[in-house]
């Protein structure tokens, strides 16, 4: 596959990445990754990104702007943070697992990422380990945990990696066809368009979504989204749906994969790298409500109750923003909506004030892994009530927020 293809897949699909994850509480770890190189393809994307020209049945791309969903604060990434330290000498960085390390400060203006810096720790040891899991999955015994192999594979996974991802995501879809797991479904779902032209995907449908999953809140607005016909009745049954989860996680997968031995802050990196590819799994079910709600004026009923319904049932942050959005379309007392915002933004309110050369010291990485593997789990939004309950308990700095 020509290199520029490939960096294209990989830009377009961390740029979609940084967009949704600023929506949620992981934004600051996905910036440390990309140190703000995505920026800029973003702003491509946002003009006509590689999922614009998606087939109907697998939806549109997701906005360029999220609805009245507020910005998580963001940490400094590991190239800031050593920009900030003072001094003219050397700088020393603890990993752990590897100890302490000199860094060579960066000149005036100058911005490095992790990668850059310490490619030997970074880079090049992400590009030997991520082989090692990918085959560990692959020979899973479990049906999913070698569909998670495909999926991280399409996404682009390992880098070093020539092939087409895009043979990955038909991998995919075949095995998603003929699967009755709802997981493996949901994955080449979104992972399908990155690939619309592929025959497999266009095997894929909403309808089948729902066969797998006939209570899940996004399978009915895609049923909305691809026919007008049943549109009213399947936002009814959106409305009134027990499951309103984001897409299902990598990160299990991925956790459970890695070998033995591996250093803990590399355990991390490969961790970051994995929320920033489920980042990328759009809810573009989401937005077409969204439109809905705002373009029908004779809506407001359903919309209202689908609002409800996202702020009751939603795991994550992302579902109570969109909570909000749809509540104002449909005529929600200001009140109303001020109480979904308010635990809205406690939720999302990560305020970690690390020392600038402690972000990958053993007492982070243990607690940055511990809520990947939490958020994971149990679901964002418990995940989060049990760390700030926990936090409280301890006198803990981070994150600070209050619990519903």
């Amino acid at each position: 596959m020509p290199a520029a293809w490939r960096k294209h897949w990989r830009v377009g699909l961390a740029a979609l990445a940084v967009k949704l994850v600023l929506l949620a509480l992981l934004a600051w770890w996905w910036h440390a990754r990309n140190d703000g190189r995505a920026d800029a393809r973003q702003q491509e994307l946002q003009g006509g990104g590689a999922a614009a020209d998606a087939p109907a049945h697998l939806g549109s791309a997701a906005p360029s702007t999220s609805p009245s969903a507020p910005s998580a604060p963001k940490a400094a990434s590991f190239a800031a943070q050593i920009a900030r330290a003072s001094g003219t000498g050397p700088l020393t960085v603890e990993l752990c697992g590897v100890g302490r390390v000199d860094v060579k400060r960066p000149e005036a203006g100058q911005r490095l990422s992790p990668d850059e810096r310490l490619p030997h720790l970074f880079e090049h040891a992400l590009a030997a380990a991520w082989p090692q899991v990918l085959a560990a999955l692959e020979q899973s015994p479990v049906e999913r945990g070698r569909a998670a192999a495909l999926a991280l594979r399409a996404a682009g996974l390992p880098e070093t990696d020539s092939r087409d991802p895009r043979e990955f995501v038909r991998q995919l879809a075949q095995t998603a066809a003929r699967s009755r797991d709802p997981q493996i479904y949901q994955w080449a779902w979104s992972l399908c368009t990155r690939a619309p032209e592929a025959p497999e995907c266009r095997e894929l449908s909403p309808q089948g979504w729902l066969d797998r999953a006939p209570d899940d809140v996004r399978g009915w607005l895609l049923l909305a989204q691809a026919s007008a016909a049943q549109r009213d009745s399947a936002l009814r049954r959106a409305a009134q749906a027990e499951t309103a989860a984001p897409l299902p996680a990598l990160i299990p997968w991925v956790d459970g994969a890695m070998p033995p031995g591996m250093p803990p802050y590399l355990r991390l990196e490969m961790l970051v790298q994995t929320v920033g590819i489920e980042a990328a799994f759009a809810d573009r079910a989401y937005f077409f409500a969204l439109a809905h709600c705002r373009e029908r004026s004779d809506a407001r009923d359903i919309c209202s109750a689908l609002a409800d319904n996202l702020a009751r049932r939603g795991t994550d942050t992302f579902s109570l923003s969109m909570a909000r959005a749809l509540g104002r379309h449909a005529g929600w007392a200001p009140e109303r909506i001020a109480a979904v915002d308010t635990l809205d933004q406690e939720l999302s309110r990560l305020a970690l004030s690390e020392d600038p050369t402690e972000t990958y010291t053993c007492n982070s990485v243990e607690r940055t892994t511990a809520w990947f593997r939490d958020r994971a789990t149990l679901g964002e939004r418990a995940a989060l009530r049990q760390r700030i309950a926990a936090d409280k308990l301890s006198g803990s700095r981070a994150p600070s927020a209050a619990s519903r």
